[in-house]
């Protein structure tokens, strides 16, 4: 398959998508400064008359820019099955350091407002409090920034902690339960995505940009992945065939039941996602009263 989506890192990069957007968010992003060994940082006038949310936003996609952040695509059946993960798994098992952009296909992940095209995410461990930074910001179908959070976890909490914690702190989160559900679960997948990169011998696919290779490279790396990408970034696919259709006899079905994350590895230090009770059915036949 040809992957060719236009991702919104290309348009912050620079490298592809509607010249006007590319040039905002140059103006927008390009020129925030951080201050070393702190948590502020430095914007011009135009930045400055955003609000708190989304300048929030548009740091963070300063820090993927800079700090080169890596580009994750999940497809739609693998998506909307870490959509429903539980969330009472312990952050321990969160990488203690990540920068990425997890890319959403479309029709897959709503807020209030729209379809979710994609979430930046930097998790990053305070070795001095033991403390895990969640900072993140998901963008809309239409490339606005809708919403964005950054709050310090404690350590030995859940991530259904962690969600509670935004609760309490962003006050979208009381705009209504509505609100609430929905910007929750963009959260909680793009979290689910993160962990399944960093879990026990996740199913990813590191698929280099056309653009870098030759054509006899790209033949190669197509035959070897199944995917063929065509964006100006490396893109890393998680879990490409999750969920194929699987082919069986008129007399059997496959059923599958609910994704969940199992401690695994020595102590239980390390995580894996595994589908519970997923089998085959198969139907009996009543052999006198079939047709001929």
């Amino acid at each position: 398959m040809k992957f060719n989506k236009i991702l919104h890192p290309e348009l912050v990069l620079g490298l592809r998508g509607d010249p006007k957007l590319i040039k905002i968010y140059k103006k927008m992003v390009h020129d925030i400064q951080f201050i070393e060994n702190s948590n502020d940082c430095l914007m011009n006038d135009f930045v400055n008359k955003f609000s708190i949310d989304e300048k929030r936003a548009l740091s963070l996609m300063q820090k993927f820019r800079v700090e080169q952040g890596k580009v994750f695509h999940v497809n739609k059946d693998f998506l909307e099955a870490l959509s429903n993960v539980e969330r009472g798994i312990s952050i321990k098992f969160l990488p203690e350091k990540f920068l990425g952009y997890i890319s959403f296909p479309e029709k897959t992940v709503y807020d209030e407002s729209d379809e979710i095209q994609g979430v930046y995410v930097h998790i990053k461990k305070n070795f001095e409090s033991n403390n895990l930074l969640f900072w993140a910001a998901y963008i809309g179908h239409d490339v606005n920034i809708v919403g964005s959070v950054s709050i310090f976890v404690k350590e030995n909490s859940s991530l259904a902690d962690l969600m509670i914690e935004l609760e309490n702190k962003e006050s979208w989160f009381k705009d209504s339960e509505k609100i609430l559900k929905l910007r929750s679960k963009v959260f909680n997948t793009a979290l689910n995505a993160v962990m399944y990169y960093n879990s026990f011998e996740p199913d990813v696919k590191r698929v280099i940009s056309n653009s870098k290779l030759s054509n006899k490279q790209v033949i190669k790396l197509k035959h070897k992945t199944g995917v063929e990408n065509q964006c100006l970034v490396d893109v890393t696919f998680l879990n490409w065939n999750y969920a194929k259709q699987r082919n069986y006899s008129k007399d059997s079905t496959w059923i599958n039941s609910f994704p969940r994350w199992q401690p695994c590895g020595p102590k239980l230090s390390q995580v894996k996602l595994i589908w519970v009770k997923e089998h085959e059915r198969t139907f009996k036949i009543d052999v006198q009263n079939a047709k001929v």
